[in-house]
């Protein structure tokens, strides 16, 4: 074989091996000749570009047709540079191929020269790189996903060395004070709380292991500024070819808030657990089906089961069944309020295991929900209350015994009025018909003088006990009226004259500061009081003054009264027990100057019912002030005049005394006559209505107690007959302690009270005469 036959034979050879190469290769080549337009492609550039080898090559055009045009564009112009030029060109570009998938090539021509440099043809590579462009994105995707979770998420991640020292910290630990940087390079060791080291030697040993299974771990971190936090790190690691740890990776989060919290939570655990096994009280949790779920056991000494015979069981079991329907009712109607309703307080009976019957208290709490509010649950404290309840019935007896005692003692102290009055009324009724009369002798006179005033002394003895009962039981009422009050207040200074000028004591009215005109007041009830602090400090002071000052603090509405004498006065023991019931200073001033010691005690209870109150100031020796404060507002109104008393409105008048005592009959029978009155008479309420039959009469004055038909009743018959007097005024006259306090008080057109005082009934008979108007006519008729 010739050697230019060898050359040929080896040329061929290469080309066929080279052919081979860029096939296993897949480096596509492809040449095209300028003079003859011609195009040849290797079998690799077919299969990148997805034509079939069968085919002719495509020409330029064919071929930029399937590169996506933004890449067609730049390769059309690079191609065009290299044939002009005759530079070379590279580029990375997509192409669509006839089956529709994408694939990224790398392309790449040169430009062939002919002898007088010109260019004569191209040639170039193909090469697909569709996988290294997919996985290069995927790593950039990885690394991008990467930096944003280290820059990003809440949770710290940390890469660290085998021996502990950080390699790289995420923007999480800026939570702790640190930035990223100055984590790099520290042994995690020195910022785990010393408490905590052995947890974090058991999590190396564990990154150590062929298959560690217990990652999560909980520790004490310092933060920047020295405090600890709390966090939980699960680690991986990452390990080489021979399966040693290369590094480690660990995803810390912070759970200090819900370490506090559980650490908060187990404590009161703990404490909620040590009360409920020790209290006496019982705790109790039950669903809302009322089935129960939690029971302390304390419940063993309340009812004699233990907590696991009732958990799981009705929470009703040990409720009486007389008291089961009540108990739901009562829980139904809290647990309807819904979330925020203040807890019932139940009382219900129970039965014990060993049978026995007792009281308990429950306080149920219903919990709901946070989000839905629906009920979840319902937590009860029970205390045992049969002492109690023992001790409400005992009390509740004693409370009927005396109000039962406070009703006799009512009913005794009416009866003594009555009975003590009923004999008053005869003695000082006579007393005045004697005092009237002339003829008598001065020692005649001076004995019946001295007959009346010791009657009037056992009458004011008689009010001064009924006065304070009914200031003990609170029913003393008070009215205020429109009153003149400087008037009202010298006046009743001056009624104690003739005692004063017969001790030698000067009386002194004094009015500090502007004192309006009228005031609502009680006038009674204050003079009262009035009479009681003068005419003790008329009877204690033997030398000196008695002065009377008043004053009105208007910003306040109050009225001011001072009481001062130069009497002897008392020290701070004397003035302590001063306003208690039945107390003097001393059992000598009782001897001395008598008196049943209710006097300031009447006085301190009338003030405080008429919003005051009643203090005083002593000095033994240098006599002594009582200062009295009321509420009283000023009125513009004035108050209604005193009737005139002098007047003689019995003239002519038929008058019937219906009254079962004699004495009281014939008494008010020769009242009325020396005022020239007709007086007629009955003793009891049957006779006084047969009267009333037979003639007109102008007014009766009837007994309220009689036996038989009483008063009340026989006025009732009075209006409720036809007759001649079935409209008459009729007046109770009675010697009852509360005569306008009684039920049938408003049925009588006025009351007169016995003991009889000529100018009251004189006053009442005026009262009941005067023409009345058309409304009292017409109500007097349908009586």
């Amino acid at each position: 074989m010739s050697k230019a036959q060898t050359l040929e034979r080896l040329k061929a050879r290469r080309l066929t091996m080279l052919a081979q190469a860029e096939e296993m290769a897949q480096l596509g080549t492809w040449a095209w000749d300028v003079a003859s337009d011609q195009t040849t492609w290797s079998k690799a550039t077919y299969d990148i570009h997805g034509f079939d080898r069968d085919q002719a090559p495509p020409d330029l055009a064919g071929v930029l047709a399937i590169y996506h045009p933004e890449d067609a564009a730049l390769l059309a112009r690079m191609v065009d540079e290299a044939v002009r030029e005759g530079t070379n060109y590279a580029l990375q570009a997509r192409i669509y191929r006839p089956d529709g998938s994408l694939r990224h090539v790398v392309a790449r021509g040169a430009a062939e020269r002919g002898p007088g440099g010109e260019v004569i043809g191209l040639f170039g590579t193909f090469i697909d790189v569709t996988s290294l462009k997919l996985a290069d994105d995927e790593v950039r995707r990885s690394e991008a996903l990467h930096r944003h979770l280290m820059e990003n998420a809440r949770d710290i991640f940390v890469r660290e060395s085998p021996e502990g020292v950080i390699l790289e910290a995420s923007a999480g630990c800026r939570a702790l004070g640190y930035e990223p940087e100055e984590l790099v390079g520290v042994n995690v060791v020195s910022l785990i709380h010393r408490g905590d080291l052995e947890t974090l030697r058991a999590a190396h040993e564990a990154n150590r292991a062929e298959d560690p299974t217990d990652r999560d771990r909980e520790y004490r971190v310092r933060a920047k500024d020295g405090h600890y936090v709390w966090l939980q790190g699960s680690a991986i690691p990452v390990r080489d070819a021979d399966g040693g740890v290369r590094e480690v990776v660990s995803i810390v989060r912070n759970i200090n808030d819900y370490r506090l919290s559980r650490d908060a939570l187990a404590v009161s655990e703990t404490r909620y657990r040590l009360i409920t096994e020790q209290i006496t009280d019982v705790v109790a949790c039950c669903n809302p089906e009322g089935l129960v779920t939690f029971v302390s056991p304390s419940i063993e000494a309340l009812v004699g089961h233990r907590p696991e015979e009732l958990v799981g069981g009705d929470s009703m079991r040990f409720i009486h069944p007389d008291d089961k329907k009540a108990v739901r009712r009562a829980v139904a109607a809290y647990v309807a309020k819904g979330p925020g309703a203040p807890s019932p307080s139940i009382e219900y009976r129970a039965v014990r295991k060993d049978g026995q019957v007792i009281w308990l208290e429950g306080h149920p709490v219903a919990i709901y929900d946070a989000v839905t509010g629906a009920l979840l649950e319902l937590q009860d404290c029970t205390r045992d209350i049969s002492a109690r309840k023992a001790l409400e019935a005992d009390l509740g007896a004693a409370r009927d015994a005396a109000e039962a005692a406070a009703a006799v003692k009512s009913a005794f102290l009416a009866n003594m009025s009555h009975e003590i009055r009923t004999p008053l009324t005869a003695i000082l009724g006579y007393s005045d018909l004697l005092t009237a009369q002339s003829g008598l002798d001065g020692v005649g006179r001076r004995h019946l003088e001295r007959i009346r005033a010791g009657s009037q002394a056992l009458l004011s003895i008689v009010n001064d006990v009924l006065d304070f009962s009914k200031l003990e039981a609170q029913q003393a009422e008070i009215a205020p009226e429109p009153v003149a009050i400087a008037k009202m207040t010298e006046e009743a200074l001056a009624l104690f004259s003739p005692q004063a000028q017969d001790k030698g004591l000067d009386l002194t009215f004094e009015v500090d500061g502007p004192l309006p005109a009228h005031l609502m007041v009680d006038p009674h009830r204050l003079r009262q009081i009035l009479f009681n602090l003068i005419g003790n400090a008329v009877k204690f002071t033997v030398a000196g003054e008695v002065r009377l000052k008043v004053a009105y603090a208007a910003d306040l509405e109050r009225l001011h009264l001072f009481v001062a004498d130069t009497g002897p006065g008392m020290d701070a023991i004397q003035t302590a027990r001063l306003f208690q019931r039945f107390s003097q200073v001393d059992a000598a001033s009782t001897r001395k100057h008598g008196g049943t010691g209710l006097g300031l005690a009447i006085c301190k209870g009338l003030a405080e019912a008429m919003g005051g109150g009643v203090s005083v100031e002593s000095t033994p020796g240098q006599g002594s002030v009582f200062h009295v404060h009321l509420w009283a507002p000023v009125t513009d109104l004035s108050g209604p005049s005193e009737p005139e008393l002098e007047a003689a409105p019995a003239d002519d008048l038929k008058v019937l005394v219906v009254d079962d005592n004699d004495v009281n009959r014939e008494l008010a029978r020769l009242l009325l006559e020396s005022f020239g009155a007709q007086v007629l008479e009955a003793p009891d309420g049957e006779s006084a209505l047969a009267l009333v039959q037979a003639g007109p009469v102008d007014l009766i004055l009837m007994d309220i107690r009689m036996p038989g038909l009483d008063g009340p009743s026989t006025l009732r018959r009075l209006r409720g007959q036809p007759g001649p007097n079935q409209a008459v005024p009729v007046l109770a006259f009675s010697a009852d302690a509360d005569l306008e306090g009684a039920p049938w008080a408003h049925e009588f057109d006025g009351l007169v009270r016995k003991p009889i005082v000529a100018a009251e009934l004189l006053a009442a008979i005026g009262r009941c005469l005067e023409p009345p108007t058309a409304d009292a006519q017409i109500l007097r008729s349908v009586q």
